[in-house]
């Protein structure tokens, strides 16, 4: 059985899990977080003509696989045991979620389309990921630091290299060919994803479990951190993504400034390490970084968000009460009569949820956003800084929403958010809070 420590914010404690769940669950998501950068996927569904717009296609992914599996055994061995424990008290957390399945379920019904069945079963893998991950016992939590940490050097060593040759390599299924997105006389290294700005997300989440498992380990592992974090920002600074620097910033003056956190000396030292990478690079590759400032000081700076926006507000007034259904933004865009513009996501949550779920969605969904919010002010500065680095791509881009692999990565970042030590902060110097009693 698992013993788990609570903490005052935690209400009732995780059930445990059987005792031969919690391998066979740890293993599937460590292959899950392995998968999900590789290049391949198999295209199995696609709109008239639309083949090869990821917003209108349903792909299937090697972490699909990996992902269902651990959904199967949640489904049997994990959320079954719920039973044994007493009824969840009503709170606003609670609330908010069954608000959200009720929107969701009528916009769907409503609005059926094989994009909205796929997202809602990529949320239901969302919920399992979030669960296991916050029922994960010390070894298994560090096993799936350490697999990020890993997966994020290798992925930050690719891009840069990709950077260096201007080139995809095509090495299947650990990269693809293609041109690279050019930034003055470099290009952004994409790593094995589809684009830069997807893995400044996944460098980002690595870098704060390499940040998380390097606070908490001995002192004499602790360079071995350092060295990947520094790798990991350098390969942040390759991605050339403006809203990574306003995810950092933020997280760095929280991690760094505060005094209050037991471990706070070590927490700035890995952060120094990951700024150094980061700073590295930049000067390595000046021009690209160059590029985008001048780019950002000029009138295209919101690289037509603001635009995006407006036709996703025009799209939400004309159905304001169910929207156009679950993952049908793209689709309902490409239809005759719909707002002019480009086939693109919205690039902000809320007015995505707005268009796709209507405006009693996009208040949920917001209701959803300061509730944790408030839930997580509650919490150390390492959970609070780690809460932000995913803000900026919420609010400004898709990818954390709208791809598969990004709806994942976003599963990945809650569930380590509300793992129980770090939502008790006794994370740091504490390594058996949770243990495993055989």
């Amino acid at each position: 059985m698992i013993a788990t420590q609570t903490s005052p914010d935690a209400g009732a404690p995780a059930a445990p899990l059987h005792a031969s769940a919690p391998e066979r669950a740890t293993k599937l998501l460590l292959a899950t977080i392995v998968m999900i950068p590789l290049a391949v996927g198999w295209v199995v569904w696609f709109a008239p003509g639309a083949a090869d717009d990821f917003n209108r296609r349903v792909t299937l992914a090697p972490f699909d696989i990996a992902l269902s599996a651990l959904m199967v055994v949640w489904l049997r061995e994990i959320a079954p045991q719920a039973r044994n424990y007493r009824r969840p008290r009503a709170s606003v957390g609670l609330v908010i979620a069954c608000a959200f399945v009720a929107v969701f379920a009528i916009s769907l019904a409503l609005h059926p389309s094989t994009r909205g069945f796929e997202y809602a079963v990529r949320l239901a893998g969302c919920v399992a990921l979030v669960d296991v991950i916050r029922r994960l016992s010390t070894r298994g939590l560090r096993a799936m630091c350490v697999t990020l940490t890993v997966c994020g050097v290798a992925e930050s060593v690719l891009a840069i290299a990709q950077v260096v040759a201007g080139h995809g390599f095509a090495l299947y299924p650990i990269d693809h060919a293609g041109p690279l997105f050019a930034f003055g006389d470099t290009h952004a290294g994409r790593g094995g994803l589809s684009h830069p700005y997807h893995l400044t997300v996944f460098l980002l989440l690595a870098a704060f479990a390499a940040l998380v498992a390097g606070c908490a380990d001995r002192p004499f592992n602790r360079r071995l951190w350092m060295g990947a974090l520094a790798l990991i920002g350098a390969g942040l600074a390759v991605t050339f993504s403006r809203a990574m620097l306003l995810a950092l910033i933020p997280a760095v003056l929280v991690w760094c400034l505060s005094r209050r956190d037991h471990g706070a000396t070590t927490m700035r030292r890995l952060v120094g390490a990951l700024l150094f990478g980061l700073a590295a690079t930049t000067i390595l590759f000046s021009s690209g970084w160059s590029t985008r400032a001048q780019q950002s000081a000029g009138s295209g700076a919101d690289r037509g968000r603001i635009t995006l926006a407006r036709h996703g507000l025009e799209l939400a007034a004309e159905h304001p009460l169910t929207g156009v259904g679950p993952a049908r933004y793209v689709l309902a865009l490409a239809e005759p009569g719909a707002p002019d513009g480009e086939l693109l996501p919205s690039h902000n949550l809320l007015v995505q949820a707005a268009a796709e779920l209507g405006v009693l969605g996009a208040c949920v969904v917001a209701a959803a956003c300061l509730w944790y919010a408030k839930r997580i002010a509650r919490r150390g500065m390492l959970v609070l800084g780690g809460a932000w680095l995913l803000v900026p791509f919420l609010m400004l881009d898709s990818y954390a929403y709208v791809f598969p692999t990004g709806i994942a990565l976003s599963a990945i970042w809650l569930g380590l958010l509300e793992h129980p030590q770090l939502r008790a902060g006794t994370f740091f110097g504490n390594l058996t809070t949770v243990e495993v009693v055989q």
